[in-house]
């Protein structure tokens, strides 16, 4: 949304940074073909893509998802699904989302799976139906995808801390 996107992304990477991401909801790029190609070219190493599932009922913007991806994989850019699980409204699909990233595997690098978050005005009705926590997340992908990608293989990320001297 800014027209200085890619001075800011040039100047991160005049400055050192070695990995840029975009995170996106993909409309602008999914408009303009060259998009993705000029992002790649300013310095971007991967598109952030905002994606809750795989039908229209989940993600509205399937299309335009597809069509970012299509421009993405002819500018050789790289995309991480990022879908943001609430239960009952697309905890069904994270198989097929596994599914849509493996067809998609030349261009798509991965998923980060975010559990929705309640903040502020979030009733406690709101969190006691739609809440999934990370244990949640593994058991449905294993059994979505048939146990091929089991509960166990996931484990949490370590946190490294720096204690002051």
């Amino acid at each position: 949304m800014r027209d200085d996107l890619f001075a800011i992304i040039k100047k991160a990477r005049d400055m050192g940074f070695s990995q840029i991401q975009i995170a996106t909801n993909g409309i602008k790029i999914a408009q303009n073909p060259q998009y993705a190609k000029d992002l790649m070219d300013a310095g971007v190493c991967t598109l952030y893509l905002h994606f809750d599932g795989v039908t229209r009922q989940t993600n509205p913007l399937i299309k335009i998802s597809k069509k970012v991806i299509e421009h993405c994989r002819k500018a050789n850019l790289g995309i991480v699904l990022v879908p943001t699980i609430i239960n009952g409204r697309n905890d069904h699909e994270v198989g097929d989302i596994i599914r849509f990233a493996a067809d998609n595997v030349d261009v798509i690098r991965g998923i980060n799976y975010q559990p929705v978050a309640f903040t502020g005005a979030a009733s406690a009705d709101n969190v006691a139906r739609e809440r999934v926590t990370i244990p949640d997340l593994a058991e449905r992908i294993e059994e979505q995808t048939g146990g091929i990608i089991k509960k166990d293989y996931f484990y949490p990320v370590p946190v490294c801390c720096h204690s002051p001297t």
